[in-house]
């Protein structure tokens, strides 16, 4: 949590164009406690990676709550 908190560069970072966020990942995985601290370190809800989705529609495909979103 520490290490999230510190650095919005590494929230928001992709290992390449092709991959998600950790916010993706944590929406994928249905992770609310990560996604709210995700959100509260700056993470970016609309950043595109080169599959063109933003977190709606990973938390639509993974059937997730929008509560995660909120």
């Amino acid at each position: 949590r520490e290490m999230i908190t510190k650095s919005t560069d590494f929230i928001n970072k992709r290992p390449s164009k092709a991959h998600w966020t950790l916010l993706f990942q944590a929406i994928k995985h249905r992770n609310l406690e990560m996604v709210k601290v995700l959100v509260e370190g700056g993470a970016i809800f609309n950043l595109l990676p080169s599959d063109g989705w933003n977190a709606f529609h990973v938390c639509a495909q993974y059937k997730c709550s929008l509560e995660l979103l909120k």
